[in-house]
């Protein structure tokens, strides 16, 4: 009697050790679809700011651009404009 409990818990132990493994590697192929996804959104999110940062400094260099044809046209129109300073 006790050589057939045995068999059977020990079948028993060996059907819960085959299903936890079944688990560990269905949560281990969710955690790699997971994964995979979040490398996609990362790389978004970094093309994002690069473009973002790029676009920043675009308006930087046209707002730096302006001010400085501001400064010529206010010079150029104010009164006391001499030949000598619309060559600078």
């Amino acid at each position: 009697m006790d050589d057939k409990l045995f068999k059977l818990l020990n079948q028993q132990y060996e059907d819960i050790v085959r299903k936890i493994d079944s688990y560990k590697a269905e949560i281990d192929q969710f955690k790699n679809k997971v994964y995979d996804r979040m490398d996609v959104v990362y790389k978004e999110v970094v093309n994002v700011r690069l473009e973002q940062s790029m676009h920043t400094g675009n308006h930087m260099r046209i707002s730096d651009e302006l001010k400085d044809h501001e400064k010529r046209i206010e010079k150029l129109e104010s009164p006391s404009v001499t030949a000598h300073q619309i060559h600078k």
